[in-house]
């Protein structure tokens, strides 16, 4: 198989993750979820069901908004390898990024 098929077929799991994600994003309630409800919606409201509703609560709580950027970087990151475009990675970027949101809270 050609290299270029296969960054064509990550850049769609990619994408279908970044669409799965952000649906249920959009689509979350807070009382799909038995932690922040002590009676949680039977079924869930969420678009994706109980998997959205865990998958987006998850996310929420551990990035907060910031959840959205999270979707936004995968929708780029299946564009690079459609387009087979390196996206370089490296230590001294992430620190540089996470200390810009820290010193910016």
């Amino acid at each position: 198989m050609k290299q270029e098929h296969i960054h064509e077929i990550k850049a769609i799991i990619i994408l279908a993750l970044g669409m799965i994600l952000l649906a249920s994003l959009v689509s979350f309630v807070p009382e799909d979820l038995p932690w922040y409800s002590s009676h949680p919606n039977v079924p869930a409201h969420n678009l994706i069901r109980m998997t959205g509703a865990y998958m987006a609560g998850s996310l929420l709580f551990v990035l907060g908004y910031s959840a959205y950027a999270f979707v936004l970087f995968l929708f780029f990151w299946s564009w690079n390898k459609f387009t087979v475009k390196a996206i370089r990675f490296s230590f001294s970027k992430i620190i540089k990024v996470i200390k810009s949101v820290v010193i910016n809270h």
